[in-house]
């Protein structure tokens, strides 16, 4: 049997239902992410180890591409960044001047999407997380947006569960294997 994994699909699962596809030995799970929400009510006070810092530029949008590129080990292409930065707010964690993590901010009234928050590895486990994210939850709320939105992954959940987010549904991505 071979796994074909450009044959990808989600199945999103609700708390308290089971996942029907666990146990089918024609699918693969890839990856597990939690849909996450917070009714935004008051602010967050920061510690401002991180200067954030909207990208508005060419050289910003390069950067934002490195530094989402080693904290995710992918690549959104700063062209991209810059054809949608209007529409899309793409953040710069800087800490000293130096690239420390990357957010986006989507806002879709009254839901403030946040996506993207990587720190990279060098600078992982030194608050930088928890503070890009509570910026980036103040700045939603002066956007007058009233409800957080995101999908993590298992490395920042607890990060999410800490700040108040609940988990809405759990999506987890299967292949499909082939005979």
């Amino acid at each position: 049997m071979k796994t074909y994994r450009q044959l990808t699909f989600s199945n999103i699962v609700i708390p308290e239902e089971k996942d029907l596809l666990a146990d089918d030995p024609d699918f693969d799970l890839t990856v597990v992410q939690q849909g996450m929400s917070l009714p935004l009510t008051q602010q967050f006070v920061a510690s401002h180890l991180v200067d954030l810092k909207r990208v508005t530029n060419r050289e910003e949008a390069v950067l934002w591409q490195q530094g989402f590129q080693q904290a995710f080990g992918y690549t959104i292409d700063a062209e991209t960044i810059l054809k949608t930065k209007t529409e899309i707010q793409y953040y710069l964690g800087l800490h000293q001047q130096t690239l420390v993590g990357t957010v986006v901010l989507f806002p879709t009234p009254p839901a403030a999407g946040l996506h993207s928050l990587g720190i990279v590895p060098t600078q992982r486990k030194k608050g930088f997380a928890t503070d890009i994210m509570h910026q980036i939850l103040n700045k939603a709320m002066e956007q007058h947006l009233s409800l957080a939105t995101l999908q993590a992954s298992a490395m920042a959940e607890d990060l999410y569960l800490k700040m108040g987010f609940t988990i809405d549904f759990t999506m987890k991505n299967y292949t499909i294997k082939i005979e």
